[in-house]
């Protein structure tokens, strides 16, 4: 069965709060979606557990670069 709306954006919010400096990150379809904000490639998975390990194996292996802010 499927989440909650408010659950779904729950952890959306979650998964922003934590990655959205890299990625932008939202929902397609109930899909959990991450795009690299550099462009190389987007995630998708069913769940947002399901992303964040997506994300964390892609950041890993090939660091997002970020502007930097003053």
């Amino acid at each position: 069965m499927g989440q909650s709306s408010a659950v779904q954006f729950s952890q959306l919010q979650d998964l922003r709060f934590h990655w959205g400096e890299a990625y932008g990150i939202h929902l397609d379809n109930g899909e959990f979606v991450a795009a690299r904000r550099d462009g190389l490639r987007e995630l998708r998975a069913r769940t947002a557990e399901g992303l964040r390990e997506l994300i964390i194996s892609d950041y890993s292996a090939n660091k997002v670069p970020r502007e930097v802010t003053e």
